[in-house]
């Protein structure tokens, strides 16, 4: 706790200024535009733009909701800060943006003294926009998942190809608290459907942890409506024994 609080506090002292501009700007379903700059020495350059004067959360948590910082913006338009990251100990994090309309999530790794952005993954073409095959950086096999919506309370995943008996599978609240978890066993494939009667709105996800590999597949809840969101994948970059890296 001390460690958080330190942290907190750090943050509070950061200046505003952004990295040269090389990051990546994502528009959200409505007007607000975020802006992340990865930068050196474990530092994210953000900055929100179009907040239409909404109270706006900024908060930075790990995936089980350790909270690590939390910002707010109150009737403004913009809001910009460069975090200093470099207490952060290595680990899965989600840095989100929100307010009562929309909310962002980036999900990024902490790896000694790197900071790694997960990538949002697409879909194999042809196939439904719930199904991602994601490849293993140095290797053959993949691991294919797919996300159902098969009405306003039930939402389903199905795993093929798993080749780790120890896959595991979480679902996680808006607050990151673990609602299940289970590991998918010897068998190479994986099903499960989740009632999601009593939920409350918010943004919930899905984490799927095999091997080197994780993903992290968000959903929305809103007034018995579940919205499918982006898929973001993290992997280690871990070689083969004897093997060359270029």
């Amino acid at each position: 706790m001390k460690t958080q609080r330190s942290f907190i506090a750090l943050l509070c002292l950061v200046s505003v200024s952004l990295i040269p501009a090389n990051g990546k700007t994502t528009p959200q379903p409505a007007n607000m535009i975020v802006h992340l700059e990865n930068g050196t020495e474990k530092t994210i350059g953000l900055r929100v733009s179009n907040l239409r004067q909404l109270r706006t959360t900024v908060s930075i948590a790990d995936l089980n909701g350790t909270p690590w910082f939390k910002d707010f913006a109150h009737k403004e338009n913009n809001y910009s800060k460069k975090l200093d990251l470099a207490s952060l100990p290595s680990g899965d994090y989600l840095l989100r943006v929100e307010n009562e309309k929309e909310t962002f999530v980036q999900a990024f790794a902490v790896q000694g003294p790197e900071l790694v952005f997960f990538q949002a993954t697409q879909p194999e073409p042809g196939n439904s926009p719930s199904k991602t095959a994601v490849y293993r950086k140095y290797g053959n096999s993949r691991l294919i998942s797919r996300f159902f919506v098969y009405d306003e309370l039930r939402v389903g995943i199905q795993l093929s190809n798993v080749l780790d008996p120890k896959t595991k599978v979480q679902l996680h609240a808006p607050d990151g608290t673990v609602l299940f978890s289970s590991e998918t066993g010897e068998d190479v494939g994986y099903a499960k459907k989740f009632n999601l009667a009593g939920l409350g709105s918010g943004t919930y996800y899905f984490t799927i942890r095999s091997n080197d590999l994780l993903q992290v597949q968000f959903f929305h809840m809103k007034k018995e409506t579940i919205l499918l969101g982006e898929r973001q994948v993290r992997e280690m970059e871990i070689a083969a024994p004897g093997m060359v890296l270029n």
